[in-house]
């Protein structure tokens, strides 16, 4: 209901009511996705704000869980996706196969997507090697910042759907 909530009253803070980045990290990133790629929403019978669509145009995701019903949830018109998964330490339940099965559903459905991959991290990867300023992996932040650019500008064409492997020790 908060982003029900956030798009009826974007425009009295400033912001687009036609364009929303649901983001977030470890359940957080399941809980994002499922506000991206979930089509049919049972809004509660006193919600104030019922919309018929969320007007969600990004996805990122931090150490997501994604299981299966998410990713079938995703169609052809869909939201592009940017997610990141640590690899040798990353929680058992968020392995990084999760990340590239969502990535080849993006592939399939033909949507714009990058994954970015850090073997020698752990869960939630992205506080690491894209926020910290001392720590951050240039073509990370390059790509996120392409990502950005796409769903809040419309800039730049896309091209995605591959996966950054960050080699660190």
């Amino acid at each position: 209901m908060a982003v029900a909530y956030l798009q009826a009253n974007a425009a009295q803070y400033g912001g687009d009511p036609s364009r929303i980045i649901a983001t977030g990290a470890s359940a957080g990133g399941y809980i994002s996705a499922q506000i991206a790629y979930n089509k049919k929403w049972n809004w509660p019978a006193d919600a104030k704000y019922k919309p018929d669509k969320l007007n969600i145009v990004g996805w990122f995701g931090n150490s997501p869980y994604l299981p299966r019903y998410v990713l079938r949830n995703v169609g052809a018109k869909d939201a592009p996706g940017f997610v990141m998964y640590g690899g040798k330490k990353e929680h058992p339940a968020t392995p990084a196969q999760q990340g590239r099965d969502m990535q080849e559903t993006f592939k399939q459905k033909q949507i714009w997507s990058k994954m970015v991959f850090i073997d020698s991290m752990g869960h939630i990867p992205g506080k690491r090697v894209l926020f910290a300023p001392r720590t951050r992996d240039k073509a990370t932040y390059e790509a996120f910042n392409q990502f950005l650019d796409l769903v809040c500008y419309g800039k730049g064409e896309p091209k995605g759907g591959d996966v950054i492997e960050v080699k660190r020790n």
